[in-house]
């Protein structure tokens, strides 16, 4: 069996009505939450859209049944839930914090409180001491200059859940998934929607005439015949996972049935050629996917890699013209390059902040309002994660993430060879080692991997939160392995 760490003993426990107590507790709170924004009265039955599903996983022991319901939400479901504020929750969010409440209710009652040993713990554990303390930090150490509304501790708050949560997201899944089906099912329910998504797209991209017909009642942003493919949830890096688990399991595993290989392969057409033809100017798009996919042939064959560098080198050079009017000329005109609201303007900015308090940042969303008061007329966020938590958390916090990130990618690398050649679990694990790279160079570009509340909002958590899923789902994997492993060892 695998190892835990003890957090109590049995002896110390006498939480079984306790544990039901604060089960009630929690969700007595999304019920005032829900009355108090007016929702219930609306629509009094999307209280139990929330609660009943993994209630229902709870009482059936198939907790992690919830993940594949959470990663559903985030792709199709619209629903949010109103804070009072200009962000929303997003369903997916609020199901993440309530699979992560029954399951430790679930271990209370069971008399076993106790967390999978991994090196992500402490990182994670200290990253997000680090991020609560400086909630309280920054207001100590408040520039007297800096005006704060009163509305700002929700945005702390939410700010602070929506990166707890991204974080929980991954350790949910290599906690309660043991079983590879539950895997499968994620990454086949991604590929189903990338092939709903990637033709109505191109359909939509090419203004091919079709009835405008409103198929939705969202006002915002209105399902049309033209825009089927919003269906489809396909925001922050979701393309580049598609493409480099999939380019994966076609290189590793070639024992899929040929139909499931001919899906797959017009998957990764669809996406690569939506990436480097149809949207090339969006660099934070196509730069992290190649990247990703450089990975994973460098892991397949160092000669391919050589080989498709040195081509793809050859190709930029004989069309040099035409890809930098595609991609420079166009992020010109955007601003993103010459101008006041540059990338390099917004990085020194960033770091003149960074310098008032350069320990624990400004806490949670706090560079918001320095910059209100001392950068009023470029008050624009940094679109960087990096930066983004050395403002945020000072260079102890942005410390503590990269370890949580390196350690991630390590723990990934060295997982890969728990798994027997040409199988589904080793294929799927150098995808997402792949990914997990690209991922580090995708944070320099935007904030893709844990939004930020005044850019994304915590509404961003609908596509930020796949970084954290895959990875959860490759790291389930390989503890999966670890456990049979010790299994057999001990059987003999």
């Amino acid at each position: 069996m695998a190892q835990y760490s003890k957090f109590f003993s049995q002896a110390n426990f006498r939480t079984k009505r306790r544990a039901l107590m604060l089960a009630v507790f929690l969700m007595l709170v999304v019920a005032e939450l829900a009355v108090g924004t007016g929702l219930i009265q609306r629509q009094p039955y999307l209280l139990a859209v929330p609660l009943a599903p993994l209630f229902l996983l709870w009482q059936s022991a198939r907790l992690e049944l919830g993940l594949l319901v959470i990663l559903i939400c985030m792709m199709t479901i619209r629903f949010e839930f109103s804070t009072g504020t200009a962000s929303k929750l997003p369903l997916s969010l609020v199901l993440t914090g309530l699979l992560l409440a029954l399951w430790l209710t679930k271990m209370a009652l069971n008399h076993k409180i106790r967390f999978l040993k991994s090196p992500l713990n402490l990182p994670a554990s200290l990253f997000l001491g680090v991020v609560v303390l400086t909630l309280f930090w920054s207001r100590f150490l408040l520039d007297p200059q800096v005006i704060i509304s009163d509305k700002f501790l929700n945005v702390q708050l939410g700010t602070i859940g929506v990166t707890a949560c991204s974080i929980i997201l991954t350790v949910l899944c290599y906690s309660l998934i043991r079983q590879t089906w539950i895997v499968k099912a994620c990454y086949w329910i991604c590929i189903v929607g990338s092939l709903w998504y990637l033709p109505n797209y191109l359909v939509e991209s090419t203004q091919t005439t079709i009835p405008d017909v409103v198929l939705s009642v969202d006002e915002k942003q209105a399902i049309t015949l033209q825009t089927l493919s919003r269906l489809v949830n396909s925001a922050g890096l979701f393309p580049m996972w598609m493409c480099a688990l999939t380019l994966a399991l076609l290189l590793f595993c070639r024992n899929h049935p040929r139909w499931q290989r001919i899906l797959m392969m017009l998957a990764l057409s669809g996406w690569l050629f939506r990436l480097i033809v149809v949207t090339i100017a969006r660099v934070t798009g196509w730069l992290p996917t190649l990247v990703a996919l450089l990975v994973v042939i460098f892991v397949y064959s160092r000669k391919w890699f050589v080989v498709l560098v040195l081509t793809s080198a050859v190709l930029v050079a004989i069309n040099y013209q035409s890809v930098y009017e595609t991609v420079v000329v166009v992020k010109q005109k955007e601003g993103t390059l010459d101008s006041e609201t540059s990338r390099t303007n917004l990085l020194i900015q960033a770091f003149k902040v960074a310098q008032i308090h350069p320990l624990l940042g400004t806490g949670p969303a706090g560079y918001a309002n320095y910059y209100m008061t001392y950068y009023r007329e470029l008050a624009l966020s940094t679109h960087n994660n990096y930066l983004d938590m050395l403002l945020q958390y000072g260079l102890v916090g942005l410390g503590l993430y990269l370890w949580l990130c390196i350690t991630m990618i390590k723990e990934l690398w060295k997982s890969k060879s728990l798994h027997p050649p040409n199988s589904f679990e080793k294929a799927f694990t150098i995808g997402a080692f792949g990914a997990s790279i690209g991922m580090m160079a995708a944070m320099w570009l935007g904030d893709w991997v844990i939004p930020f509340a005044y850019n994304q909002t915590i509404s961003g958590y609908n596509y930020t939160g796949y970084n954290w899923l895959f990875i959860g789902l490759a790291l389930a994997l390989a503890y999966t392995a670890k456990e049979r492993a010790l299994s057999e060892n001990n059987a003999k």
